[in-house]
């Protein structure tokens, strides 16, 4: 295969992989597990970013397989309305087969309008053929962490 065509091949499988954490149905808060288990190879781990972030952050702390990271999405899916995820920029490394990408990624607390904009960063390794992704590290905004969970609790009608 040709570096252009391995480019092009990591390049789609990274964005699959990140647009299949998207809900299963737009507009809806239902995770989409088929979808997402269909980009994963056997081995694959996932973990967080930034250290000092996540080292405060115990739910983020370690990595998790496909069952784990589902489970971790599906604990914060009630949270929302929705979400949804818009590539804004990739960046594919041939001989590494890894891939970082920066979305957009909008979320709606339940109860609110107006969504939260966390500007995601995920670290993509594929396997040898580019078409499974063996692990990802994703680093999220810390800022944008702090105001949903500020949504999550006045949603919860506790004190902020």
């Amino acid at each position: 295969m040709s570096d252009s065509n391995l480019y092009a091949k990591l390049g789609a499988t990274a964005k699959e992989f990140v647009l299949s954490t998207s809900p299963k149905t737009a507009g809806t808060n239902e995770p989409d597990a088929e979808r997402f288990y269909a980009t994963l190879a056997p081995e694959f781990r996932m973990s967080w970013g930034h250290k000092f972030f996540v080292a405060n952050a115990p739910p983020l702390q370690g990595s998790v397989d496909g069952e784990g990271f589902l489970k971790h999405q599906s604990s914060m899916a009630p949270k929302l309305s929705t979400w949804r995820i818009e590539v804004t920029q990739l960046c594919v490394d041939v001989e590494q087969r890894s891939a970082v990408l920066r979305g957009d990624f909008f979320m709606f607390a339940k109860g609110q309008s107006e969504h939260v904009l966390n500007d995601i960063l995920f670290w993509i390794v594929m396997d040898e053929a580019g078409e499974k992704v063996r692990s990802a590290m994703e680093f999220v905004d810390a800022a944008a962490s702090g105001e949903l969970r500020k949504h999550f609790v006045a949603a919860a009608g506790a004190p902020s």
